[in-house]
């Protein structure tokens, strides 16, 4: 089941993982699975940041680099190698994230979609991007400026007589979602601790509703909830949040954000081990089998010619005959292939391919 990652459940990342800020970079390499790693030293500590294409973290675990790594993960150690890290940076509650460093280079992590990480020079032209595409509003593509996407509305940026102001005829939690960018996991909770029905129109919400649903987002904004976070379930999707959700069965417990990002991460790194050798072994049945039928077949070819040879030996006097006959045919220069079924003992001399050089003899039982 997809596990999705709110931008703010990042939000409370940051807080845990600001003792990176400062770090120097020492290398910057590919993973297995395709993941980035940017081992950093400072405070005393290495540390590795893992950046994949949904989530990145402080890696709790050793993990091997790729031997035969991209060239993307080397253009990043060419312009980040012996530079340090100054902050890490997060657009609102979104999932787009920069990277600043003391050579006045930046990194974009884009969390959404297939996911990307993008390289910009001090001019934020953009020198190198794990995946390069068009869009509507702006390119990734070498060379070019880099230009973020459109920005979204966001509930930290908003008052509460804005909030009263831009209350419409969609439903409480539908209009949280697509007018405030708010997580849906996070809307129907806040609707449930409101004890406002989250079908209601927001319209219809009364002044103190009003106040009380933006006071509970407020506080969920706020980043200051001290609460373990949680693995949940909603709409057949998995929700790492950031705190606990009373709308919601808990389905696991972790001690911080980057713990949880680093067991969920390992988990699907294993699932996808785990079916790269699942694939190995099915290919390799196959072949197995395929082995199976080529030496069978063989064998088979083998047996027929064991018993060929067998009837040759005992019926020897009677085949040289047919072919001696078939001898004498061939020196009259004929073009045509000749049926002729003429019997030799045991042996019947079935035809003569004068073209192909080929006599054929059956044997008579």
């Amino acid at each position: 089941m997809r596990i999705e990652i709110p931008g703010l459940t990042f939000a409370y990342l940051l807080d845990e993982i600001k003792g990176v800020n400062g770090a120097l970079v020492k290398k910057v390499q590919e993973l297995e699975n395709g993941a980035i790693r940017i081992r950093v030293y400072g405070n005393g500590a290495q540390n590795d940041i893992i950046v994949s294409d949904n989530a990145f973290f402080i890696s709790e675990y050793k993990i091997h680099a790729k031997q035969n790594a991209s060239g993307f993960a080397a253009l990043l150690n060419k312009h980040l190698k012996g530079a340090r890290l100054e902050e890490i940076k997060q657009k609102g509650f979104e999932r787009l994230f920069r990277l600043k460093f003391s050579n006045s280079k930046q990194l974009v992590f884009e969390l959404f979609r297939e996911g990307n990480i993008i390289l910009l020079d001090e001019n934020e032209k953009i020198i190198g991007a794990k995946h390069y595409a068009s869009y509507s509003a702006r390119d990734i593509k070498r060379g070019v400026t880099y230009v973020e996407p459109p920005e979204m509305k966001s509930f930290a940026n908003v008052s509460l007589s804005e909030f009263k102001n831009m209350l419409d005829k969609q439903s409480v939690v539908r209009f949280l979602v697509k007018k405030l960018n708010i997580a849906s996991v996070f809307a129907e909770e806040a609707c449930f601790r409101a004890g406002i029905d989250k079908n209601k129109k927001a319209l219809g919400l009364s002044p103190d509703e009003q106040k009380k649903l933006f006071e509970i987002l407020s506080e969920f904004y706020s980043k200051k909830i001290p609460e373990k976070p949680e693995l949940v379930e909603h709409s057949n999707k998995l929700f790492l949040v950031p705190f606990h959700l009373e709308a919601f069965a808990c389905i696991k417990t972790f001690e911080s954000i980057n713990s949880a990002l680093n067991e969920l991460s390992m988990e699907k790194m294993m699932e996808v081990k785990q079916s790269e050798k699942i694939r190995e072994l099915e290919k390799l049945k196959k072949s197995i089998e395929k082995q199976k039928e080529a030496l069978a077949k063989k064998l088979q070819e083998a047996e027929f010619w064991k018993r060929a040879a067998q009837r040759i030996y005992e019926n020897y006097v009677d085949v040289q005959q047919a072919f001696e006959f078939a001898k004498k045919e061939f020196e009259k220069k004929r073009e045509e292939k000749i049926m002729y079924n003429k019997l030799f003992g045991s042996v019947i001399l079935k035809e003569i391919d004068f073209k192909g050089k080929k006599a054929k003899i059956e044997f008579k039982d």
